[in-house]
């Protein structure tokens, strides 16, 4: 029994080096995350109808991900959470990693694709209540395929 434990810590051990030998991959070169990088207003339209405003900033993070922190605002934000959204290569999908000050029950991961159009990419995330969606569109890249 303690040499299957001490055998398994060796293998842990000899796994994580080679992992951080690889290193981080590197920085994520994204044209459609890059137009979520900047300090705006944003209407969310909930599943009931109702609309609630936020003030979001975004950034690049950890080389892989754009962080929006919905909530910046000074005067206390009627919510606040964090997003973040990358690219999974292997899957060929954005992922979204959404977590916000109602804490861990409604946190969540969602996968999605840019549509057809590169205008938008729309996240679907299985929480306990069902299926829920949360669509990003640029208004940059909207007010391009305008034109």
């Amino acid at each position: 029994m303690f040499v299957t434990c001490k055998s398994a810590v060796v293998l842990l051990v000899c796994g994580a080096s080679v992992v951080l030998a690889a290193g981080p991959p590197p920085a994520l070169k994204d044209p459609f995350l890059d137009n979520f990088v900047a300090q705006c207003s944003v209407a969310r339209k909930m599943g009931n109808g109702r609309t609630i405003g936020s003030n979001v900033q975004g950034e690049w993070v950890l080389n892989q991900f754009v962080q929006l922190h919905y909530g910046t605002s000074g005067k206390g934000p009627e919510y606040e959470g964090l997003v973040f959204i990358g690219f999974d290569d292997a899957t060929r999908m954005y992922v979204c990693h959404w977590v916000d000050v109602y804490g861990w029950h409604y946190s969540g991961i969602g996968r999605g694709r840019l549509d057809p159009n590169l205008l938008s990419v729309e996240f679907e995330f299985d929480s306990k209540e069902g299926l829920l969606t949360n669509k990003f569109a640029s208004i940059q890249r909207l007010k391009a395929g305008r034109r």
